[in-house]
């Protein structure tokens, strides 16, 4: 009688749960109509490795050696390369990865130096001449919808997956009430709500993440409790050594839930040392095989890395290092007002990204008092207005957003009057290697070599 009101309890709470999520997924789910982001024709692209992996079975195919095969992990390539094959779709070549790397390619900085940029370049060249000249004249690139809303979907279905999780880790060793809450204050949070909207690999990071936090639980448990006959922690150590090893492999900002797992089983293996020798020694060896386990899986499952293992870990450890933040990241909007003369930064790629290469012609239009169209932007985007969609935002950085909105507004009806007053406002926005820019005004940088025409809206 008792196991039955406990089955019905929980039967009663998941049904909570199952009406939340789908109650909210109706209003935040929007796999159709989100905007494009640039990202996604990485991520989307990223799954030919799906692909090269496990249609093609190639796993020292020369592609391989390809920058986006080196710098991001692949389980999330992985799991939207499974999500496309569900729906009888598949990415056979890498030409959506070299469009994603041509939309930078004018853009100065975005591609880095020396090798950082001959591994970019090597990627955009798989593309055929004729695209990337329509890439870089600035004319729109659309990315087929049958296979951006799979991915979509499959973003979406790992999100609810992670919320489920979250449900389960509150009923487990919270309350039911808290699981239920958690999960869908989850699915509430605006970096949460992008992530599924999008095809991208922050929801396949969050699934996994959660999954590795449910069984490092289950494995705390075990081994802070007393021993019972017949109960093994290595069991448990196993399971969470993979997750840890998928969940790392989808993101690398996963390693915050390892670093902190393992430091919570060395607590517990020291404190058990202290009390019962053995015990510690047990609950140590167990924690050794977990972190064992989860490298040993993490390498076997990345054929870049097997191929090469100090050669393709630290690219994907240092993946970001590279100035111009090539994965769609415009760097830290904050810094756009700070003075580089000071602590060595130059404009962040927000600043390149709203510069306008044409200001004389635009002068000129509006001496004559004719109709204004939109300048000769270099938009890797279809809408660049959803950068500022996944953070909160500070003052300075709503007011950059507002500018830009109303810089494409004029510019797109003709208003004369509007952009006249946007170019004698005073505006504090740096450029690279200009040093404390005057404020107020437009004003030519000094061109770089091959950019004679290269000017700045300040």
């Amino acid at each position: 009688m008792t196991r039955n009101r406990s089955r019905l309890r929980r039967l009663g709470w998941f049904a909570v749960w199952l009406s939340a999520t789908v109650g909210v997924l109706w209003f935040k789910a929007l796999p159709i109509s989100a905007p494009l982001e640039n990202d996604e024709f990485y991520w989307v692209g990223s799954s030919y490795y799906f692909d090269l992996a496990f249609i093609q079975t190639d796993w020292t195919h020369p592609d391989w050696a390809l920058l986006p095969a080196r710098e991001n992990p692949p389980v999330a390539k992985y799991v939207l390369g499974l999500g496309l094959l569900t729906n009888a779709r598949h990415v056979s070549a890498p030409t959506l990865l070299s469009t994603f790397y041509a939309f930078f390619e004018d853009v100065p900085g975005a591609w880095g130096k020396g090798s950082d940029y001959a591994a970019r370049e090597q990627v955009a060249l798989r593309m055929s001449p004729e695209l990337r000249a329509h890439i870089r004249a600035g004319n729109p690139v659309g990315l087929d919808p049958t296979l951006l809303i799979p991915a979509r979907r499959t973003a979406l279905v790992c999100a609810a997956i992670a919320s489920f999780l979250l449900f389960v880790l509150g009923f487990r060793w919270i309350s039911p009430l808290a699981g239920v809450v958690s999960s869908q204050l989850l699915l509430f949070h605006p970096t949460v709500v992008a992530a599924y909207n999008h095809a991208m690999a922050d929801a396949v990071a969050l699934m996994f993440t959660a999954a590795t936090a449910v069984a490092a639980c289950g494995f705390l448990g075990i081994i802070l409790a007393e021993p019972e006959p017949g109960r093994s922690p290595f069991w448990s150590a196993s399971l969470t050594g993979v997750l840890a090893a998928l969940a790392c492999g989808s993101k690398m900002n996963s390693l915050v839930i390892v670093f902190t797992l393992g430091l919570a089983v060395g607590a517990v293996a020291i404190a058990g040392f202290r009390r019962d020798r053995q015990r510690g020694i047990r609950i140590a060896l167990a924690g050794g095989w977990m972190g064992f386990l989860a490298l040993a899986v993490f390498v076997l499952i990345n054929p870049t890395i097997v191929r090469d293992i100090p050669g393709g870990l630290w690219p994907i450890c240092s993946a970001d290092r590279v100035a111009g933040h090539i994965g769609g990241r415009l760097g830290r909007l904050g810094a756009c007002g700070r003075d580089p003369t000071k602590d060595g930064r130059t404009g962040t790629s927000l600043c390149r990204v709203i510069r306008a290469t044409r200001v004389a012609p635009l002068k000129a239009e509006a001496a004559k008092s004719k109709p204004i169209g939109p300048p000769n932007f270099r938009r890797p985007l279809a809408n660049e207005r959803f950068l500022f969609l996944v953070w909160p935002m500070k003052t300075d950085k709503q007011a950059i957003r507002d500018l830009i909105d109303t810089w494409f507004a004029a510019t797109k009806s003709g208003d004369v009057a509007t952009v006249l007053k946007l170019m004698a406002r005073r505006r504090g926005f740096h450029g690279p290697r200009t040093g404390a820019v005057r404020q107020g005004g437009l004003r030519r940088r000094q061109p770089a070599a091959g950019r004679a025409e290269d000017r700045w809206l300040e």
